[in-house]
């Protein structure tokens, strides 16, 4: 992919470190993030059909894999801005809670 996309702190200081690698807890708690947004947010919303809508228009002038690479790039920011949405909400949360 040739986006450029915000990438997390913590995504950056675990490539810094990049000897250690995750641990099962890690791993397991991020499944679950992935699993839980999946399961919870819709992907049949009027604006991702916009947004295909537009993808295919400029399929009529740009190179398919140029389209499909941006489509990427654009559900992979998606993704990262919803699991940075649901940490900080959960985050929030056990603010609320403590």
């Amino acid at each position: 992919m040739n986006a450029k996309v915000r990438k997390s702190k913590t995504s950056e200081s675990r490539k810094k470190s990049q000897t250690q690698p995750l641990t099962k807890a890690e791993i397991a708690a991020n499944q679950a993030i992935a699993k839980r947004l999946d399961e919870s947010i819709p992907l049949n919303t009027p604006e991702w059909h916009k947004v295909e809508q537009m993808l295919m228009r400029l399929t009529e002038f740009a190179p398919t894999d140029l389209v499909f690479d941006v489509a990427s790039a654009i559900a992979f920011y998606a993704d990262d801005q919803a699991k940075r949405g649901y940490i900080l909400g959960t985050h929030d949360s056990c603010k609320l809670v403590a």
